[in-house]
């Protein structure tokens, strides 16, 4: 069901931006789909539809507020349901699921930063002559259980940290970090 719903949905607001936005060039429209549809897109998701709670998870898998602890376990899942709307009502009622669910996230899809944290860093560090940043990457987890820890170097000094269970998503979370902690603010 994630599969398809992820595909439903991003044909859905590729469709959209498509329509909204029809002037755009299309690396604009790629990146504007690609912070709608990302990890953090179907977390605000599954805030606004209550979802986390109603998921049959794991009693480890469920921290003490009953909601989901995982992140991707939570964005998965509303990918599923696009997929199993898609499957069960078709087309239209998946479109209409999507954009009924998205519309705030589209309305301002255009004034949105698509340049992911990273991207954000290295124009930050490259236009102040600090070169590249650097990431150090260490493995925290167990092959069931993947957990990586990131820190993130500028001009050879520590900037910024992230945890995730992806090493992406570390490095991620450390160069967003870092962008908060420069005087002139990169992101």
């Amino acid at each position: 069901m994630e599969f398809l719903g992820d595909a439903v949905l991003g044909m859905i607001i590729a469709a959209r931006l498509y329509e909204q936005f029809p002037y755009a060039a299309e690396g604009e429209l790629t990146r504007m789909r690609a912070v709608l549809v990302c990890k953090n897109g179907l977390l605000a998701i599954a805030l606004k539809w209550h979802l986390s709670p109603h998921l049959y998870v794991g009693d480890g898998e469920r921290g003490k507020d009953e909601n989901v602890k995982s992140a991707s376990i939570v964005a998965n899942a509303v990918e599923a349901v696009i997929g199993a709307v898609f499957l069960d009502g078709g087309w239209e009622s998946a479109r209409s699921l999507v954009l009924k669910g998205w519309a705030d996230l589209l309305h301002d899809a255009d004034q949105a930063d698509t340049r992911d944290a990273k991207t954000c860093l290295q124009e930050f560090t490259q236009a102040h002559g600090f070169g590249l940043p650097e990431y150090v990457v260490r493995d925290l987890g167990a092959d069931c259980n993947p957990r990586f820890e990131a820190e993130c170097f500028v001009n050879g000094n520590k900037a910024g940290r992230g945890m995730g269970e992806r090493k992406k998503t570390a490095e991620m979370e450390a160069a967003a970090e870092a962008c908060r902690q420069l005087p002139d603010k990169a992101v």
